[in-house]
């Protein structure tokens, strides 16, 4: 944010202007293989239903290919309750699906931010008492490469709250194209 104090404008104001870097929108979308390398709570995976360390497929939507596997649309909204915008991308699945409790899935929203991958707090329809959510990592984003969309790395907080007994846990999860 600054004062524009130049030229013929000349404003008291601040104005801060918000940066973004659009992602093209066949990239970081489709067919992409997950291996959860640190685990979330209960050593958990995000939401593969196998052991942690081994591959789970999933599709990343874009804001033109948002559609399940009956061609219907899915429910993949951000926050605000805005559809897909060009910086993001959502996959379904179930939460630490590896633990079988039979929740249904999720629709989880990621953001591609000028070589950030951000993972804002969402809920994972599971509770320890008030409701476990899942977001931004305490430390560093995972990031990406413009030109190059074959892997990236997702870090996130599990249970950010912290709900059950584990408390908020760093965990990351890799997208590597098939």
């Amino acid at each position: 944010a600054g004062v524009i104090q130049a030229g013929f404008f000349n404003s008291p104001f601040s104005y801060t202007t918000p940066v973004i870097c659009p992602v093209e929108e066949d990239s970081f979308s489709g067919a992409y293989l997950t291996t959860q390398i640190a685990p979330g709570i209960y050593g958990g995976n995000l939401v593969n239903p196998g052991p942690t360390g081994s591959g789970y497929s999933l599709t990343l939507y874009n804001r033109d290919t948002a559609v399940d596997a009956d061609g219907n649309g899915i429910t993949a909204e951000a926050a605000e309750g805005e559809s897909l915008s060009v910086t993001q991308r959502a996959f379904d699945g179930v939460y630490l699906a590896n633990l079988g409790i039979g929740q249904p899935p999720n629709t989880f929203i990621i953001d591609f931010i000028c070589g950030e991958v951000t993972f804002p707090s969402q809920s994972t329809n599971l509770t320890c008492g008030g409701g476990i959510t899942v977001g931004p990592p305490t430390g560093p984003n995972g990031t990406y490469d413009f030109m190059d969309d074959t892997t990236f790395d997702l870090n996130y907080t599990d249970d950010e709250t912290p709900d059950c007994a584990f408390g908020a846990t760093q965990a990351t999860l890799r997208f590597t194209k098939e």
